[in-house]
Formats: structure tokens, sequence, C-alpha cells
């Protein structure tokens, strides 16, 4: 699939409607949120996932420990509630914690946790993607790098939600510096190799789709499609663009609701002090 992708001779029609296809699978995956959970819902990965989310880490033990600290204790805990707000208010701190905890923490479970709640934190606003780069980035630090070492862990489970993350922290950014072409390599092949052993190739498959058209340009070649000489790559092409670009307006429209909502929010609050 990805020698396809990124060999083989672009200027095909049997690429062009490979290439097509592809954006067309991202395009449906991406348009519906309430499709992609019902879809999600069925794989053992989510199943597993929803398992873990019950389950109750003792924080108390790894702070009296001092693997982890009161800052990052305190931050942990607020985010095991209620969490929207907090993360509003405290998105360089939020970033900061889970970083730091996936740095300290080795347990299996434990690591599996804290996933977990990133992968949720990230579905739940796409947005906050935006809030790890902006961490890293005015630290200049290296985002990807803890998630690329959890790739080489045993845990399947811990493996698949990072390569997930991943995808997700590589593609919902808005203008951020992407993957560096090592680490971007390094995680392709993971991809490719994974295709061929992981038991969840319907994951795999997602975050590969993803990569291949927001990181490689795929989007812009589909675009370029339009204008191919074949009439059925140009139809194919056409209803790949539609999709996508009614995902990217549905986004919007979310974030434009949201500010709505934010500034309302506000003004109430004024009024009620006056």
């Amino acid at each position: 699939m990805i020698d396809d992708v990124l060999q083989e001779d672009r200027s095909t029609v049997d690429f062009c409607k490979k290439l097509v296809k592809m954006a067309d699978n991202v395009a449906e995956l991406m348009s519906g949120e309430k499709n992609y959970d019902m879809i999600a819902a069925t794989s053992a990965l989510q199943q597993q996932a929803a398992e873990i989310r019950q389950s109750q880490i003792n924080w108390q033990s790894y702070k009296q420990s001092q693997m982890i600290s009161q800052e990052d204790f305190a931050c942990i805990t607020t985010l095991d509630g209620e969490r929207s707000n907090f993360i509003a208010q405290n998105g360089a701190q939020t970033v900061k914690t889970f970083l730091n905890l996936l740095s300290s923490v080795s347990k299996d479970s434990t690591i599996q946790y804290i996933l977990v709640m990133i992968d949720d934190v990230l579905q739940e606003d796409r947005s906050r993607v935006d809030l790890f780069h902006e961490y890293t980035s005015k630290r200049k630090e290296n985002l990807w790098s803890p998630f690329l070492n959890l790739l080489n862990r045993n845990d399947g489970f811990t493996i698949n939600m990072a390569s997930r993350i991943l995808a997700k922290l590589a593609c919902w950014s808005q203008g951020h510096e992407r993957m560096s072409k090592s680490d971007l390599h390094f995680y392709l092949e993971f991809l490719k190799n994974q295709l061929q052993s992981n038991d969840d190739i319907q994951s795999v498959g997602r975050c590969l789709q993803m990569i291949v058209l927001e990181q490689l340009g795929g989007k812009q070649l589909v675009m370029q499609l339009l204008n191919h000489t074949d009439p059925n790559v140009r139809y194919e092409a056409l209803l790949a663009v539609q999709k996508l670009m009614v995902h990217n307006w549905e986004y919007l429209g979310k974030q434009l609701e949201k500010e709505n909502e934010s500034k309302q929010g506000s003004t109430i609050s004024g009024i009620r002090r006056d």
C-alpha cells in the first residue's frame, strides 16, 4: 500500500485511481464523527480503550514515591474528572503533565491509561493538537519523540494508541512544523511493517491514509487530478475533493460555533457583574 503511493509512477492512471480512492476513504473517515465513533466502537482497540477508561490509577502512590511532582499530580487528577474548562485555562500545563508522565512512568497499564486520555482529549477537540505543538515549539523540544519511542514497546495496545496520536498530531495541526524527514520515514516504515503483522489493520490503515494525505501532499495531488486526461480519474477526483471540502467546512463551522458560545458566555458574565 505505502509502496504503491510512494514509489509508483505518479503519471499512471492506476496510481491516480489508488490515490483518489485513498482520499475518498479518508474523507469519509473525517467527515462524520458519529460514523467514526460507530466504526471505532466495534474494533478491539476501542473496546480495550473503553475498559482502560474505567480503571483507577493510584496517582497518590506515584506522588508519594516521588515519581511524579505535586504539580503533575494536581493536573492529572483534575483531568480524571471534568477537564474541558481546565484544559481551556491550563493548556500548557496539561501538555507538560502528559509528556512528563510518559517519560517518568513505565508500567504498561498506566501508560495505556495516559495514552487513552490523550487520545480522548484530542478527539474531543481537534484544535487541542495545537497546544502540543505550541508547548514543544516554545521549549524547542521534539514533539514526536515521546510517541515514536512508544512504538518500540512490546505492548500492542500501547503501540496502536501511540500511532493514532502521532497521526492526529501530524494531521490536525494548523500551520505548525511538520515531522522531520527522519521521523516521518521512521513512522511510515513502522506503519508499513504493521500492515503485515498488526491485528488491528483498520487502525493502522487509517493512520497511513491520514499521513499520506496530510504529510505527503496527497490532497494537493488529488486536486491536480481534476485536470487529468482520463475522464474517470477526473470524476473520481472530483468526488474525493468534494468530500474533503465538506469536512473542512464542517470543521470551520464547529470552530465558529465554539467561538460564538465563548463570546456569549463572556457577555453573560459581564452583565451579571454589572
